[in-house]
């Protein structure tokens, strides 16, 4: 379930009467601006579909690949490298999600052909049609972050470091402040240089939380975009931390997050 989430290099749009066809490789428009109170909701920014592919850390070798559309989608057709994704049924296995007013696709290594490699560095092309509108062009996976993240404090800021192999286009930190009581949470997120290396969260983003869970995530986001059409490819590291029912601190234990905020991993 990567969130992120959930979630990120160059695409190119372009519309006619009967049908588009979008072919680019070089940067576009800039990866949109995410508005702090942030629920998936694409179209408010300027985006109509989406293609996210994401390489999880934390579930080794695990793909998480998300297909949005902000308009009803009666045909699909969908490809990586050249490989058709479930052409037999990708009619599409839409959801409807009535919260964003999106149609989503979800699917994971088991979807995909087995000759298919997704792993890190990876050149991934692509090709997505829906309905009249065509987009497809090259996205690179980015190389997994190593972080290292300390002991976490109410009263205290928090700062922490990675290091990446090479820069992706951009990075992403997440903070999410989860009530275990009742699943109330409070979000707040940094878009950072794909160069940079060390984040500092102040204590005021948190002190008046204290108790409940914390989880923090890291994405690296490479993307496409042009016009109303987003592709990105991410991988990112989580920090986990929580108390149980009996007032027992954990850290690091994914599934409890997962489990209350599993709406917000389908929104990026």
């Amino acid at each position: 379930m990567k969130k992120f989430i959930f979630l990120l290099a160059t695409v190119i749009i372009a519309i006619s009467i009967s049908c588009s066809n979008n072919d680019n490789n070089s940067t576009g428009n800039g990866f949109p601006t995410i508005p702090q109170d942030w629920y998936g909701q694409w179209d408010e920014i300027g985006i109509n579909s989406v293609l996210q592919i994401g390489l999880s850390q934390e579930e080794k070798d695990l793909i998480y690949i998300r297909i949005f559309s902000f308009t009803d989608p009666s045909t699909a057709e969908f490809k990586l490298n050249n490989y058709n994704i479930k052409p037999d049924t990708l009619e599409f296995l839409w959801e409807y999600d009535s919260s964003i007013n999106a149609w989503i696709i979800e699917l994971h290594n088991t979807d995909l052909p087995p000759d298919l490699n997704i792993c890190e560095d990876s050149a991934i092309t692509y090709y997505l049609k829906i309905n009249n509108q065509i987009n497809q062009g090259n996205l690179q996976i980015p190389f997994l972050p190593i972080c290292s993240f300390p002991e976490f404090e109410f009263n205290e800021n928090y700062s922490f470091n990675w290091s990446i192999q090479k820069n992706p286009e951009i990075q992403l930190i997440w903070l999410y402040i989860i009530n275990n009581n009742n699943k109330e949470y409070h979000q707040k997120h940094w878009q950072l240089e794909g160069s940079i290396r060390q984040h500092e969260i102040s204590k005021t983003d948190y002190s008046n939380y204290e108790g409940w869970s914390i989880q923090i995530i890291l994405n690296c986001i490479n993307y496409i975009r042009s016009g109303t059409f987003l592709a990105f490819s991410y991988t990112d590291k989580d920090f986990y931390q929580y108390k149980n029912q009996k007032g027992v601190i954990k850290n690091n234990n994914m599934m409890h997050i997962y489990n209350i905020i599993e709406k917000l991993s389908k929104s990026f």
